[in-house]
């Protein structure tokens, strides 16, 4: 009986921790967490706490602690749902690309989008990451993915969060050679600051 109050303990912990990131409160949420991780005895117990901590730096943009959890909950995996496993594959991805680790960058985002290949914005990660380490083929191939198939430049939304990728693409397009686009994508950068 006494196990039952303190799975209920823990659970009532993760609800309230829940409800702490919704409006968040960061701080408070790992406060929580690392309170229910203390109440956990199986791996697909401790898994999540790990991964909602990891969440929580990363909303702090605290990303080597993020790196830390996220990497922590790897360790303990045990019968993980493919869908927990791969958004913890796409929140390392991120942390990495803001910790300017490109190589791991790609590495998790690899992972994440071998398993699901519908976020464009880890396409768009990935594809930036290729282009910081030289790899402009690479990049090219994720931001034209990114942009969408058939894209044309022309067209690109000239909204802020696509500064980035049309710079990177516009790089990668002039280290491979082909100027005409690497210019035309430079001047819808221009556009878009």
């Amino acid at each position: 009986m006494a196990q039952f109050f303190e799975n209920l303990s823990r659970i009532q912990l993760l609800i309230e921790s829940q409800n702490c990131m919704s409006n968040n409160e960061n701080d408070k949420a790992i406060h929580l967490l690392k309170e229910a991780y203390l109440k956990s005895s199986t791996p697909n117990e401790i898994y999540p706490i790990l991964h909602l901590i990891g969440v929580c730096f990363l909303n702090q943009e605290n990303y080597l602690d993020a790196n830390h959890y996220f990497l922590e909950a790897l360790e303990v995996q045990f019968n993980v749902d493919k869908e927990m496993l791969r958004t913890t594959y796409y929140c390392l991805g991120v942390s990495y690309y803001y910790l300017k680790d490109f190589n791991n960058a790609i590495i998790f985002l690899t992972k994440y989008i071998d398993i699901n290949p519908d976020l464009m914005q880890a396409f768009m990660l990935r594809g930036n990451s290729y282009q910081k380490t030289g790899n402009y083929q690479g990049a090219i191939t994720d931001l034209e993915i990114y942009f969408g198939k058939d894209f044309k430049i022309e067209e690109i939304e000239e909204i802020e969060d696509n500064i980035k990728p049309v710079l990177a693409l516009s790089n990668s397009y002039v280290q491979t050679n082909n100027f005409v686009d690497g210019i035309k994508l430079l001047i819808k950068a221009s556009k878009i600051a």
